[in-house]
């Protein structure tokens, strides 16, 4: 009985630890519920945000679709709009021309029926032997002849009243014609190219709203000449601007005078020479990248095409710089001027110096805008040919743009070419020597820029080098050796580009240009031979190796250089004098 009760005393513990044990189970398992719950909720919370936020981007997706959609429409009606524009000002600016040509032969015309008339009257006035009832009787009668006199002595003819009034017409009408005729061949070139039309983007009377509107004068103010009307559909070449507020009212008062100042063109009320102060305050003016790139693209082709302009900006005989003959221009030579046509009203000296500033503003202030660079040098280089007033503001702006990292190797050596057509006149050479900044020569010693830049600048720089010895002869040679950093001698650069030439120059993507580069580079060895000993700016026995090697390879594959390498080497073998 006793094993009976121990028994059961301990089945009902194991029993009470077992009922406990399924109780804390129970409580577990409630946890776990709940946690399972939660779980599942938040799922669900973030399924529904995950499909509410893919809905709504959907929406705003298809929204900016249909908005790009509506858009690319406008903009096609825009263009069509503007080429339809741009093909009926063309046919109005040719039957202008057809019939200005056709006035022209019709004074003509009339011209030879005087000279004929007078002619006549000539012969008929020295036949003196014939009866003058016979002469009246032979002549062909006109109404106007019933009260007239007999004919006049020989010496003093008459002249028909019409006729007179016929030459009158004709010598006060030609000058206004051919500057009109002028005017608008001049117009039709630059309308060529869009750059105009970006120019004049902003010419619309419902773009303008307050005060500003009252300031500004009306494009459609008639006139008296019939060329006032080409410039009409100019009002209506491009919708007006979504908001007032959108657009400055710097370019859209520019863009205004533009319109106003090609209808005086059209008109024969002006000369192309008043483009020059309106383009210039485009390039001073806070405008877009694409605006301003247009308006050095009208500058340009207004230098290109207009004669009068390049005469009225010319330096007078007096200022002008004399520049060394052995240099010449690159490019197609510029018509020569005549003092008629430089005739103007305004004071060409500062047209000359603000255009000059607003030249080198743009180029300082775009150094790492390729685009713009590339536009910028083209107009400057045009400019210089006719105008050197102020150009020596442009001697620092030129040799940052070489040394800026990001402009491209076709800028490099466009600036580089620039500064050699500068440096041709003595005066901005002296100038220059002053600066004592010459960035080409930094480039050439430091080994990390030269070896960055492309072939084609460091083939620039050795050309630039060389054209300030041989321009400016021993003053040159001094300013190029004198500027030695560091003990670094100008050869050694040098010597390095001929090796670099040298392993290069089979490449057949790249032969003619490595080639170019060790020929410029051995006539610069040469040209320093004459103001230097050569044998002193190598003198590590690596480096006169390296020059050894270079002549000795020049004297084997150039056979036209053959004799100046051995010169050189002889040079070298010779031992120097103490």
């Amino acid at each position: 009985m006793a094993r009976m009760r121990e028994a059961i005393a301990r089945l009902t513990q194991e029993k009470g630890q077992a009922e406990e044990m399924v109780g804390l189970l129970n409580i577990k398992l409630d946890a776990y519920n709940e946690e399972l719950f939660d779980a599942k909720s938040n799922v669900a919370l973030i399924e529904a945000e995950a499909n509410y936020r893919c809905q709504q981007n959907e929406l705003a997706t298809a929204q900016k679709v249909a908005s790009l959609t509506s858009q690319v429409a406008f903009l096609r009606e825009q263009i069509a709009t503007s080429e339809r524009a741009h093909t009926r000002l063309r046919k109005e600016l040719e039957s202008a021309q057809t019939s200005m040509l056709v006035e022209q032969k019709r004074l003509a015309a009339e011209k030879k029926l005087l000279e004929t008339k007078k002619r006549q009257l000539h012969e008929m006035s020295s036949s003196q032997a014939v009866p003058s009832s016979q002469v009246a009787s032979q002549r062909p009668f006109y109404p106007s002849q019933q009260l007239r006199t007999p004919p006049p002595r020989p010496q003093s003819p008459v002249v028909a009243p019409r006729s007179s009034a016929t030459v009158a017409m004709q010598t006060e009408a030609i000058p206004t014609t051919s500057l009109s005729q002028e005017n608008a061949e001049l117009v039709h070139n630059l309308l060529q190219g869009a750059a105009l039309l970006t120019l004049l983007n902003h010419v619309s009377s419902s773009g303008l709203d307050g005060p500003e509107a009252e300031t500004l004068p009306h494009p459609d103010a008639p006139r008296d000449s019939e060329f006032s009307q080409l410039m009409q559909p100019f009002s209506q070449w491009f919708p007006p601007p979504p908001s007032p507020t959108v657009v400055k009212l710097a370019p859209l008062a520019l863009a205004q005078q533009l319109y106003t100042t090609l209808s005086q063109l059209l008109a024969g009320e002006s000369t192309s020479v008043h483009l020059i102060p309106l383009l210039t305050d485009y390039l001073l003016a806070d405008i877009e990248h694409s605006v301003l790139t247009s308006a050095l693209q009208v500058l340009f082709g207004l230098l290109h095409a207009s004669t009068r302009v390049r005469a009225a900006l010319r330096d007078p005989p007096g200022l002008s710089t004399q520049c060394t003959s052995r240099i010449m221009l690159r490019g197609k030579p510029l018509a020569p001027t005549t003092s008629e046509a430089a005739r103007t009203d305004l004071d060409m000296s500062t047209v000359r110096t603000k255009c000059m500033h607003a030249l080198t503003r743009v180029l300082k202030h775009h150094v790492h805008q390729p685009a713009v660079l590339e536009h910028g040098l083209a107009v400057v280089s045009l400019w210089i040919q006719i105008s050197r007033q102020g150009a020596e503001t442009l001697l620092p702006v030129l040799q940052d743009i070489v040394g800026s990292p990001k402009s491209t190797s076709h800028v490099q050596v466009r600036a580089l070419s620039l500064l050699m057509q500068l440096l041709q006149t003595e005066s901005l050479f002296q100038i220059w020597r002053r600066q004592k900044q010459w960035l080409p020569l930094l480039l050439l010693k430091s080994p990390v820029k030269l070896g960055a830049l492309h072939v084609t600048v460091q083939l620039a720089l050795l050309q630039f080098v060389d054209f300030i010895i041989m321009t400016y002869g021993l003053p040159g040679a001094t300013c190029i050796l004198s500027h030695q950093p560091d003990e670094a001698s100008i050869v050694q650069p040098i010597v390095r580009l001929m090796e670099t030439a040298i392993g290069r120059i089979h490449d057949e993507a790249d032969a003619a240009m490595q080639l170019q580069l060790l020929r410029a580079g051995f006539q610069l060895i040469s040209a320093l031979e004459q103001y230097v000993e050569l044998k002193s700016q190598v003198r590590e026995p690596k480096q006169q190796a390296a020059l050894y090697n270079i002549l000795h390879y020049v004297q084997r594959e150039l056979p036209r250089d053959a004799v100046t390498a051995m010169a050189l080497i002889s040079v070298l073998q010779t031992p120097t004098t103490s």
